[in-house]
């Protein structure tokens, strides 16, 4: 008997990525026991070290695993947030279009690091995200990651009201709107009527967000570019 049962489970670890999917379902129950977070647009972070199955042959964390990590701390954010209900309530699914990422610091072997979750802009098809690999030791940010996250069958515009109406109480709406001030003149990203206003916040608040975060005016300028090309792109203040 234990014979089959080790067989079988060599079979089961050699045929699937069983840690992965077990340590993907234990973040969405973690997750969903810390109680939500009311803000969609709040930094979420979570906690990790470099165990010996990070490594690589450099002794230091392998460079598939910041995107396998990232992956984690997503379902994290999705799950306190509320948008994989909302997503689920309004029969639509999110999936990755693209992502780039920068690597500026190793993370050693035992190195403890903090995951920091937010999403920055959003269009009218999919959400951005950038997260953050953030070494305890000194703060040093040791890899930035941005990810468009695709909605299938609905959009991002629709599941923030479906939150929105969910979350407000009185005056206050649980996802917090996001506020610019331009000298007299506060304008809101989530209920904006005037497409040119918009689409001069969005290419300034854009140009802000990347630069406080990656170094360097190759990173910038992509997303400069991107956001002075489309004029729907919503993005939250960092």
């Amino acid at each position: 008997m234990l014979l089959w049962i080790l067989s079988g489970s060599l079979v089961l670890f050699g045929s699937f990525d069983v840690w992965y999917f077990l340590r993907g379902s234990w973040m969405v129950i973690k997750s969903w026991f810390q109680g939500p977070v009311r803000d969609v647009l709040a930094e979420q972070v979570i906690h990790g070290r470099v165990l010996l199955h990070d490594l690589d042959f450099m002794c230091h964390m392998n460079n598939a695993r910041y995107l396998r990590e990232c992956d984690f701390a997503r379902y994290a954010h999705c799950t306190r947030n509320g948008l994989f209900l909302a997503t689920r309530a309004l029969n639509a699914t999110m999936v990755i279009g693209a992502t780039t990422i920068r690597y500026r610091r190793s993370l050693a072997f035992g190195e403890a690091f903090e995951l920091r979750t937010r999403i920055v802009a959003w269009d009218e098809k999919s959400f951005y995200i950038e997260q953050r690999f953030v070494s305890k030791s000194d703060g040093f940010i040791s890899a930035i990651m941005l990810c468009r996250q695709n909605v299938v069958r609905g959009n991002p515009q629709k599941i923030l009201d479906h939150l929105c109406k969910r979350k407000s109480v009185g005056l206050y709406i649980g996802l917090q709107v996001v506020a610019v001030l331009f000298g007299d003149m506060v304008c809101t990203t989530l209920n904006m009527d005037q497409r040119k206003r918009r689409k001069e916040l969005s290419q300034e608040i854009g140009k802000k967000t990347i630069e406080k975060h990656v170094e360097g005016s190759h990173e910038a300028s992509v997303m400069d570019l991107y956001v002075s090309s489309n004029p729907n792109l919503q993005v939250s203040a960092g």
